[in-house]
């Protein structure tokens, strides 16, 4: 199965890069000027089962905040329920999967699901399923082609 390359897919596919990138600027570019962002833990810690974020300078340094801690993880164009999405990975560990809804002609609401349980099916085996759309998103891929 290919992903349909549409609005929503360059737009994950920008985000993805900037993020990868660790380019707040470009990020905000992508994002509307009124952007949520909501991040589902899954309370692995108490009054921590959601965060959120809101505006593109704040969704922007909360998913830099995502990556700050660890610089081994890959960002990873992937397909969630029919639409594109990224896939956070560490040594062939999904750490969390981000879907996007699309406002007019930028990202407009940002889900990361990071909850244990809820990724269970992406660590066993069932990511296999979910086609790779792009390589990781880098600094040693091929540069955004801002056109596109």
């Amino acid at each position: 199965m290919t992903l349909r390359i549409g609005r929503s897919s360059g737009l994950v596919h920008r985000l993805a890069r900037a993020w990868g990138e660790n380019d707040p600027i470009s990020m905000a570019r992508v994002l509307a000027p009124d952007v949520r962002l909501v991040i589902d833990h899954g309370g692995t810690s108490p009054g921590t089962e959601i965060d959120q974020a809101l505006g593109p300078a704040r969704v922007a340094e909360s998913l830099r905040s995502v990556l700050a801690t660890k610089s081994t993880i890959r960002l990873t164009e992937r397909q969630v329920n029919g639409r594109a999405a990224i896939a956070l990975i560490e040594s062939d560990h999904v750490l969390a999967v981000v879907s996007v809804d699309i406002q007019k002609y930028r990202i407009g609401k940002i889900w990361i699901v990071t909850n244990p349980s809820k990724l269970r099916s992406w660590n066993i085996g069932a990511r296999s399923s979910a086609p790779r759309v792009e390589g990781p998103v880098n600094t040693e891929t091929e540069p955004f082609n801002s056109g596109s």
